[in-house]
């Protein structure tokens, strides 16, 4: 079975121009045969659904059910009264667990954080990255207040099938004393979803605004790198050309470029009368004046592991994988899994 990502089939589909192309492509490349029926043959290229389930077959088969079964408990890798450590640093720290070097197929059903300040001036956000293309998927984003709790926070409606590769699932924590802004003009150009410098005096978005693509430069030619090393973690940049049309986003990550700076955010907002035109723009960005922020662990709580790592990383410091638990902990479960079907949505 394929991993849970887009199969080449769907994966062409859902980059089609247009609806009408979409449909035609799809039709062209795969057989709905609605709800999968253990008496009936299957054949090559042939979909089916069972539940929320969507599988393509790869190979004819006869009644091999498409639908992933568990084969042990689940259970959560950390306690749930865990004798942690309480540690605390600044400016924001990434906190988690790398997952590789596994075999077969996992059920992730549930991540939780351990939040250990409730006040507002405490940022979360949970984030997870494919080590393997480095590409982020950020989950859900909160301060500390909405909790109201010093403990664990499940994050909402999270599923999800892994079959090979590795990932690192991570909490970003920040703390905040107040803020600072500032704001210049850009041209923003068409979006774009090659990640490459946008060129003097230009930024661009990709399509699933996931990433903002800023150059030094801005309008003027000024050169703004200072200010754009400003942008952090727990950052928010408005992109807009008037007061009803507007893209805000929150940086959850800032990579520093030769000329340019590349930004993985969330989009949190978007302009009453949609988002800012391909044309001038001004870009305010309001940063968080970080205090220390608290951040939990238990030592060597992963020793002997060959699958499960602690991560750490302070501010623009280097990753650090150890053998700790940190403020993340997952819920797995193992699979096993037909190989000739591979599931698009789980």
């Amino acid at each position: 079975m394929a991993d849970i990502t887009v199969s080449s089939a769907v994966d062409t589909f859902l980059q089609s121009a247009d609806q009408p192309a979409m449909m035609t492509n799809l039709a062209a490349r795969v057989e709905f045969k609605g709800e999968w029926n253990p008496a009936t043959a299957y054949t090559n290229q042939q979909m089916v659904t069972s539940g929320s389930l969507i599988a393509i077959a790869n190979a004819a088969n006869n009644n091999e059910n498409p639908v992933p079964l568990p084969i042990s408990d689940s259970d959560f890798l950390l306690d749930d009264s865990p004798s942690f450590t309480s540690l605390t640093a600044s400016p924001y720290i990434y906190s988690g667990i790398r997952v590789s070097s596994y075999t077969g197929i996992f059920e992730l059903s549930q991540i939780r954080v351990w939040i250990p300040d409730v006040s507002a001036d405490a940022l979360y956000r949970v984030v997870i990255l494919n080590n393997s293309d480095q590409t982020l998927e950020a989950l859900e984003g909160f301060t500390g207040d909405t909790v109201g709790a010093i403990g664990w926070h499940v994050i909402s409606k999270f599923k999800r099938l892994l079959e090979g590769g590795s990932y690192t699932f991570y909490l970003i924590s920040s703390k905040k004393s107040g803020t600072t802004s500032f704001n210049h003009n850009w041209n923003r150009l068409a979006i774009s979803n090659t990640d490459v410098d946008p060129a003097s005096t230009n930024l661009t978005n990709n399509g699933l605004q996931t990433k903002l693509r800023i150059n030094n430069s801005d309008s003027t030619s000024t050169d703004r790198a200072s200010d754009l090393a400003l942008i952090v973690p727990g950052s928010t940049v408005k992109v807009e050309t008037s007061a009803t049309r507007y893209y805000e986003y929150e940086v959850v990550k800032s990579t520093s470029q030769t000329g340019w700076y590349d930004y993985d955010v969330v989009l949190i907002a978007t302009g009453s009368g949609g988002g800012p035109a391909t044309s001038l723009v001004t870009v305010t960005a309001t940063n968080r004046t970080a205090i220390a922020a608290d951040y939990v662990k238990i030592t060597n709580h992963f020793l002997g592991s060959s699958v499960y790592d602690g991560y750490l990383k302070i501010g623009t410091g280097g990753d650090s994988f150890d053998n700790n638990a940190y403020n993340l902990d997952l819920k797995i479960q193992k699979y096993e899994a037909s190989t000739s079907w591979d599931v698009i949505v789980y």
